[in-house]
């Protein structure tokens, strides 16, 4: 069970560690503009860099034996 408050941040049952953010991209793209990342880098934490983490997944799995 997750419990979800209202700032969006994801916490375990119990509300004793973090589990992960509810967070949109487009929210995400809105902070990070508003704390002064430029769009180029913003484009490399949420699209280019998640991109090419799945591509070598899928590179690394596809030549397992």
């Amino acid at each position: 069970t997750v419990v979800v408050g209202e700032d969006g941040a994801a916490w375990s049952a119990d509300r004793t560690h973090l589990v992960g953010s509810t967070a949109t991209l487009s929210q995400l793209r809105r902070v990070l503009t508003d704390v002064g990342q430029t769009a180029a880098a913003i484009d490399r934490l949420i699209a280019i860099n998640p991109h090419r983490a799945l591509a070598a997944a899928a590179a690394r799995s596809s030549h397992t034996p």
